[in-house]
């Protein structure tokens, strides 16, 4: 099984229908994780004006992506929001594909950073490790290329979050970044062949 996380700037993204498709009509076990998309860039603009705590903006940014996944539930039947994981495998099990609402998961976790270091990347990253999946696969907007880079790298290049090399450390799962224009190729990775992606190594 593969958690396969859309970054919130596919909203933005003319062929997220097309690429939701590619997903839905994949052969493999798929868990969708959403960024929180133009709903967590409300929350970034808020924070600043009214100027309220981290913790309440983290909670407010998962309630983001929870928005987000009923967006992308919207654009396909196959696609089904789950915020637990007696949903999710009961989903799995009717050849649905689960897209998680993070906020109850995430709020009742203990060990979660509350701030803006911890965002929906970590947060894939964070459930991928939970259940034990194959690989952990970041669509993302930026250029990505094929070479293997670390994840502290990526992190200081702004690709993933702050905490996403912490939450990774010592993972036994592939984790893989694909541009999103390369959409098309999703299923020959996931299907374990070379395509145009980064390799991330957790250390």
């Amino acid at each position: 099984m593969w958690i396969v996380k859309l970054g919130g700037s596919l909203q933005d993204f003319v062929d997220l229908p097309a690429l939701i498709q590619t997903l839905t009509n994949s052969r493999h076990a798929l868990i969708i994780v959403p960024g929180g998309g133009t709903f967590a860039d409300t929350v970034r603009r808020s924070q600043k004006r009214w100027r309220f705590s981290d913790e309440i903006a983290h909670h407010m940014a998962l309630l983001a992506m929870d928005q987000n996944a009923l967006l992308l539930s919207a654009l396909d039947s196959r696609l089904k929001p789950f915020v637990n994981l007696q949903r999710m495998e009961k989903l799995l099990a009717v050849r649905k594909v689960p897209v998680w609402q993070p906020s109850q998961m995430v709020l009742a976790a203990t060990g979660i950073q509350q701030d803006w270091a911890m965002t929906s990347d970590s947060l894939s990253a964070w459930l991928a490790k939970k259940l034990s999946v194959k690989g952990l696969l970041l669509v993302k907007s930026c250029h990505v290329s094929s070479a293997q880079v670390t994840a502290t790298k990526l992190s200081r290049e702004g690709i993933v979050d702050q905490a996403f090399p912490t939450m990774v450390a010592e993972s036994n799962y592939q984790i893989r970044v694909i541009q999103r224009e390369n959409y098309s190729q999703l299923n020959h990775l996931l299907a374990g062949h070379e395509v145009e992606a980064l390799q991330v190594s957790a250390e």
